[in-house]
């Protein structure tokens, strides 16, 4: 089978030493590990750096049966800038270019969302051609859009994005099927779509690969290096935060439950990443001595900490609209128990497994209580421990779910035809 998945805001599957897959890559790696032909279409642009990979649409063979089409794009300068629209047409026009002088037709073709333009692009493809598509839902677009204005002006924001919401309805309607990462996400493509659930629709979360990857550490010197770099005690009990930072991710809530804190001399709170406002919150966190922040991380450093860290901290704003991210499942991957402020999916199964509690978003006094109550319950916390490790190896690994992620989309195929499906099809027949 060959396969196209099409996807803007992923880091490259096979790049640096450092870098995590995410959703695609992980894809992308299973699809190869069955046999299939992947070619794995993105911008030239690279959306974290803000920088240009090339300066042209250009086609890099990775592998025997692996391709990256980098698709060129105007770029922008930070995330809200204006260009990053114009950015999104120019991908999503150039896309179409490129797929109509292709020399050969993919068997089926994977259209996450985000982004609209580039996903529209692949379903109008697809269609013309015959092709099967899946589009999946990565996160609610165009509705995101809403949470950027106050909330008195969200119904007039409404009005003005009808020609995106109409898109939307368009690119489900006239997919082969949904998937989603999260069983909210999934209900919300088939609202778009306005029909009920069928076979090709699933729900698939995004999972994760194990903490400690052999091929991501190079030596024993990484661990000591990070441990010596922070000063990591291991009579601490330590928090860690790992993610961006923007409006859903509430940053100086978690400075001011430290502040609370700060009686509690062997808790300590790391803080990895950084985003809007990272001076601001560097600032606040030299004046707490209970607090470390550590700006950018690479996998490896990422992974030292997580080792010595006691709880993993899911800290999302109450404007935030995420149902299953993929940190908890990062986290879950080290072993940790999880303090989230997510309501929904993300506290269903926090509660039915045991692994962790909630507190509630944007209160201080609710977040440092959550702390206290693990650092005060250190068997029951080592229990959850346990329970989140056990969970994530039996349902979350990402060789589980995307080896059930690429037989679905096999079985897609089947169903609509197209040479791999008569290809599989005559296997079938000789091997009876």
């Amino acid at each position: 089978m060959n396969i196209w998945i099409v996807t803007i805001y992923e880091p490259l599957p096979f790049g640096a030493i450092g870098t995590r897959p995410q959703r695609c890559g992980m894809l992308a790696k299973a699809l190869l590990e069955r046999g299939h032909s992947v070619e794995l279409w993105t911008s030239a642009f690279d959306h974290v750096s803000h920088k240009h990979i090339h300066a042209q649409s250009l086609l890099e063979k990775v592998g025997d049966r692996m391709s990256i089409q980098f698709i060129k794009g105007c770029g922008y300068p930070n995330d809200l800038s204006p260009k990053r629209f114009f950015h999104n047409r120019q991908t999503g026009r150039e896309f179409t270019r490129l797929a109509n002088h292709h020399n050969e037709l993919p068997d089926m073709i994977f259209a996450p969302v985000p982004i609209m333009e580039l996903a529209d692009a692949a379903v109008n493809y697809a269609n013309r051609n015959n092709i099967p598509v899946i589009v999946d839902v990565r996160d609610l677009w165009p509705d995101i859009y809403l949470t950027m204005v106050p909330k008195f002006v969200q119904p007039l924001a409404r009005v003005l994005l009808y020609p995106e919401y109409e898109r939307a309805k368009k690119i489900f309607k006239n997919a082969t099927g949904i998937t989603a990462v999260s069983k909210v996400y999934l209900h919300k493509g088939l609202s778009y779509a306005q029909r009920d659930s069928r076979d090709s629709d699933r729900f698939f979360p995004l999972g994760s690969g194990d903490t400690v990857t052999p091929n991501l550490i190079q030596s024993d010197m990484t661990a000591d290096s990070t441990v010596l770099k922070y000063g990591i005690d291991q009579k601490q009990f330590i928090v860690t935060y790992v993610g961006t930072f923007s409006k859903f991710y509430d940053i100086q809530n978690i400075l001011d439950a430290a502040r609370l804190l700060i009686d509690k001399r062997n808790i300590r709170l790391f803080i990895i990443g950084q985003g809007e406002h990272s001076a601001e919150f560097f600032k606040i966190a030299c004046s707490l001595p209970n607090v470390t922040m550590t700006g950018w991380l690479n996998a490896v450093e990422v992974q030292r900490i997580l080792a010595k860290t006691n709880v993993g901290l899911v800290a999302y704003s109450k404007d935030a609209i995420m149902s299953l991210p993929n940190k908890p499942f990062e986290y879950m991957a080290a072993g940790l128990p999880l303090l989230s402020s997510l309501p929904g999916e993300l506290e269903q199964l926090i509660q039915e497994h045991g692994i962790g509690s909630n507190y509630k978003a944007g209160d201080p006094v609710s977040l440092a209580e959550g702390i206290r109550w693990f650092y005060d319950h250190p068997e029951q916390t080592s229990q959850m421990s346990e329970r989140s490790l056990t969970l994530f190896s039996t349902n979350y690994r990402s060789e589980i779910v995307y080896e059930e992620f690429s037989k679905y989309l096999e079985g897609i195929v089947l169903q609509n035809g197209g040479k791999y499906s008569n290809e599989l099809r005559r296997s079938q027949i000789k091997g009876n």
